[in-house]
């Protein structure tokens, strides 16, 4: 995640109703490049300022299986009254 107040981190659930951990990266500010990549259950999460040279942030094993998940991108201002607003550019998912 790239986050005014957090900066770079992963942050996961490692089962589905479990709770979230968290594994702080590199200070960093938007924009940035974030990446998963995954090798059966494990997913690492890599930041970078230019989208060639990579910071690896963590890696966790996930209970998702090792078929095929759905994927998305996420947004939040963490408060109710405040409507956050991102672009996000150059996705790509590869299977």
């Amino acid at each position: 995640l790239v986050s005014r107040d957090l900066g770079l981190a992963f942050q996961r659930r490692v089962q589905e109703f479990a709770a979230s951990s968290h594994t702080a990266g590199p200070a960093g500010a938007a924009p940035q490049w974030v990446r998963l990549t995954r090798a059966g259950q494990l997913v690492t999460a890599s930041v970078s300022m230019d989208g060639a040279t990579w910071i690896e942030v963590g890696s966790d094993a996930l209970a998702i299986g090792t078929g095929p998940v759905l994927v998305g991108l996420a947004l939040t201002s963490h408060e109710d009254s405040i409507i956050a607003t991102a672009t996000f550019d150059n996705v790509t998912v590869t299977p």
